[in-house]
């Protein structure tokens, strides 16, 4: 028929592959971060929650954390209040 298909429209957000590459890549290796997993809107500056929180409207730090910690792309302390670095 000769129309073109239609593109879908970028909604100008990262993907959350890009998401989380880029709060990989804001974690610092050489000191701990707190995860500050809070079921809560608000989240603490400086913590994994806070990087998620612009794209992930609920409480994933802790899952992330962990997700991150088997794929042997962070280090994740248990002892007290769990916090992580980049490996």
């Amino acid at each position: 028929c000769g129309m073109m298909p239609s593109t879908p429209k970028h909604s100008g957000k990262p993907g959350q592959a890009q998401l989380l590459a880029d709060v990989v890549a804001a974690i610092p290796s050489d000191r701990w971060i707190p995860v500050g997993a809070m079921h809560s809107s608000q989240s603490e500056a400086g913590t994994l929650e806070a990087m998620l929180k612009p794209a992930l409207k609920r409480s994933t730090a802790s899952y992330v954390a962990a997700l991150l910690e088997k794929a042997e792309i962070l280090e994740l302390d248990r002892s007290g209040a769990h916090r992580v670095r980049r490996r």
